[in-house]
């Protein structure tokens, strides 16, 4: 029997919902398959932002942009700033 203290019925059902009542589409992805013709195109469960959806929706906002910065943006966006963020947090805690 399902825990009804799970994320899933806590967090991502509840969630789920909502974007529902504000008509966007929903994905159900918890058997996703992974690679350029996967499921959203993600190489791996890590890679948080969908590439293949951010660049269309850039030039869809940016319409007098060169192709070249809105490529920036996106490599800027999807950088790994993990490293970066507990350098920060010793520091703050310091």
């Amino acid at each position: 029997m399902a825990s009804s203290y799970s994320e899933d019925k806590l967090v991502e059902q509840p969630a789920i919902s909502l974007f529902g009542e504000m008509h966007w589409n929903t994905l159900d992805c918890y058997n996703e398959t992974y690679g350029e013709s996967g499921t959203l195109g993600r190489e791996h469960r890590g890679e948080i932002v969908l590439k293949s959806k951010l660049l269309p929706a850039l030039q869809t906002l940016n319409t007098d942009a060169p192709v070249e910065a809105l490529n920036q943006a996106v490599d800027e966006l999807v950088r790994d700033r993990s490293c970066r963020s507990s350098k920060l947090i010793r520091s703050v805690n310091q």
